[in-house]
């Protein structure tokens, strides 16, 4: 018997080489699939992280603002004074009174305030009192920003601060 290829051995041989080649390549329409489902995946995927980005951010601004809020009353606690909080929308800053420098806001953040006309600093700006026991003059503090509003409420009556999360409606 001979030893070699003979005409089918060698045309199964090309037959699986083909086969073998054949799966290891893409065709043009599955590449164009592929893209297309690469696109459909980034158009849903992208803004969604853009917005929990700009969300991530304004809960962190929101965190800021209130622990220099509690840090403001600790401070009157521990000197024994009455402490100031103060904020000043039109400028985009905050913090306890004469710290320098004052904390500041992103631009595209919104910001007020809600406190008694006795703690109004100027036309933009106004405070929240603390004093040595705890208490405080009390007060509302708005974030908004990215669809997002985070209002921080500051209890009069023990100087405590609870951040509230809500859809921005305006």
């Amino acid at each position: 018997m001979p030893s070699g290829p003979g005409p089918e051995r060698g045309s199964d041989q090309a037959r699986r080489r083909h086969a073998i080649a054949a799966a290891w390549g893409f065709t043009l329409f599955e590449l164009l699939i592929a893209l297309v489902v690469a696109a459909l995946i980034m158009t849903v995927i992208v803004p969604n992280v853009r917005n929990r980005s700009g969300r991530v951010d304004l809960a962190s601004v929101a965190r800021d603002v209130a622990e220099s809020v509690r840090n403001t009353r600790a401070m009157a606690i521990d000197t024994n004074r009455r402490q100031e909080f103060v904020i000043d929308v039109d400028r985009h800053v905050y913090g306890p009174m004469h710290a320098v420098p004052m904390h500041r806001l992103q631009p595209d953040i919104g910001i007020s305030l809600a406190t008694t006309t006795a703690n109004l600093i100027g036309p933009s700006a106004g405070g929240i009192r603390f004093y040595p026991d705890g208490s405080s003059s009390g007060g509302n503090i708005v974030l908004a920003g990215g669809g997002l509003r985070y209002e921080l409420s500051i209890n009069w009556l023990d100087g405590g601060v609870v951040i509230h999360e809500t859809a921005d409606r305006r």
